[in-house]
């Protein structure tokens, strides 16, 4: 039975990313909910459930040819290299990390090897050392003997020492042997099955310990467009990381990885090397034996990917963990907020207007009607790390609540909702931004009253200063 399931799962998971139409068969990737890309498919070359020594399933691999793309790799549904356009992403991930170095790399770490890196990185005879760390050994077989073209002869060059293992393992042991490294390099596909551990922050506390002071550690970071999260918040983590050195965004554009931009991050433990470097970066690509044959690097190319459009770097400076709502609602109606059953389908409901997961059921305890400030019930309903609470004060016809999202929220349509759901008539409300680096917190501060007449409302902003430096008293 075990077999039997196995088995109609991997030809489930097949069926749903090769189609057959009138035109032909088409690989049909689907990442994202809402947008899919289609590959015209001339031929399927290979396909396999690879496993580790273990018999645990690593991938569903696909191996295509293609008319557009020459030969495609795929790993469980998703495009990881084309014959075509690999270079769009292989050439910066590697020169734009060994270019921005202010001396010639002596020893890499590549974590993730299909090939592209390595065949670039062996191109520097300054390096005398090569770790290629790969989890999936078929993944390297299958890209010499199907798309020989991208790894070329790399795997090859006796400076290489491939170890088929899990990438954040290596690195761990690595650090434990105190080895140093002037490069490392993460080519991660996105973070499902086994590559999850190289996305953690432990890997990255890793990662800053085995690497050179003057070394550079670059990543991938997905689509600006499809991922608009992910870059910031991968950029932030390696600040957190290299909290006393330099992070960097880059930007390129890979056809196959649907979505426009395509980013990368890379940082360092040494202080402003990412624009010192660019001092002499003319002078050594001109050192560097292979620049004749980079296809899409060159210093220009390498200015250019520094130069982020503004929303990403807007989105870079004021990353953040998230946004609490402090919401007080006034003259809410009695029935409401005194009953469980009432405030129980209220924390459904305002999970789905903030677009938060709730996690488990709302807890509600009753504080009964002894005392008039804490008489009535509270609420805690859980979400995405963080939590929506209230106190439901039914002496005073009050509702005190916070809401806590890890993601942006829309404070408009939460209030109004609120002031609907309760019945309030007037609901005072400040917003705050939780977890930002930027500090910029100046003695004029706002605070919000929205007030309700049927189905509109109407909000005004009130301007109040907050005690100075000097300890002299706040102007109300």
């Amino acid at each position: 039975m075990i077999v039997f399931l196995a088995v109609f799962l991997k030809t489930l998971m097949e069926s749903a990313m090769l189609e057959r139409r009138k035109s032909g068969l088409w690989f049909r990737e689907e990442l994202y909910s809402d947008v899919a890309q289609s590959i015209k498919v001339s031929k399927v070359l290979h396909k396999k459930t690879t496993r580790d020594a273990h018999g645990k399933v690593l991938h569903q691999m696909l191996v295509l040819e293609t008319p557009r793309f020459g030969r495609v790799l795929t790993l469980d549904g998703a495009v990881q290299t084309t014959e075509a356009d690999e270079i769009y992403y292989h050439e910066p991930l590697v020169h734009f990390a060994a270019h921005s170095l202010l001396r010639p790399p002596k020893s890499v770490l590549l974590i993730g090897c299909d090939g592209g890196t390595l065949r670039e990185i062996v191109k520097y005879p300054s390096v005398e050392h090569i770790d290629a760390v790969d989890i999936d050994r078929e993944v390297i077989d299958v890209m010499l003997k199907y798309i020989p073209g991208i790894p070329g002869m790399s795997f090859s060059d006796p400076r290489v020492n491939l170890i088929i293992a899990d990438g954040a393992e290596v690195v761990k042991e690595k650090r434990a042997e105190k080895r140093k490294y002037d490069l490392v390099i993460i080519d991660s596909p996105d973070p499902i099955g086994p590559a999850r551990s190289l996305f953690r922050m432990s890997f990255y506390q890793d990662v800053a310990a085995i690497l050179a002071e003057d070394g550079i550690a670059i990543r991938q970071t997905g689509s600006s467009m499809f991922q608009p999260d992910e870059m910031p918040a991968h950029w932030r983590q390696m600040l957190e990381v290299f909290s006393r050195g330099d992070v960097q965004g880059l930007v390129t554009a890979v056809p196959t990885y649907v979505g426009g931009y395509f980013t990368l991050v890379a940082a360092s433990h040494r202080k402003g090397i990412f624009k010192e470097s660019l001092a002499t970066l003319e002078r050594r690509f001109k050192d560097f034996p292979s620049a004749s044959r980079c296809n899409w690097y060159s210093p220009e190319m390498h200015r250019a990917a520094m130069v982020l459009p503004v929303e990403i770097q807007r989105a870079i400076e004021q990353s953040e963990f998230g946004r609490e709502l402090i919401l007080d609602l006034y003259g809410c109606d009695y029935s409401v907020i005194s009953s469980k059953k009432r405030l129980a389908k209220f924390a459904r409901e305002i999970c789905a207007v903030i677009g938060m997961k709730p996690f488990g059921k709302p807890i509600i305890p009753d504080f009964g009607f002894a005392k008039s400030k804490t008489a009535g019930p509270s609420l805690v309903q859980l979400i995405e790390t963080s939590a929506v609470t209230a106190h439901y004060s039914t002496h005073w016809g009050m509702v005190l609540k916070n809401i806590f999202t890890c993601s942006t929220l829309d404070v408009k349509k939460a209030v109004e909702f609120c002031m609907k759901y309760f019945g309030a008539d007037v609901a005072k409300w400040e917003l705050k931004i939780r977890g930002s680096r930027i500090v910029n917190i100046g003695r004029e501060q706002h605070a919000y009253m929205t007030e309700r007449n049927g189905d509109v409302f109407m909000t005004r902003r009130f301007v109040y200063t907050l005690k100075d430096p000097a300890g002299e008293p706040a102007e109300l």
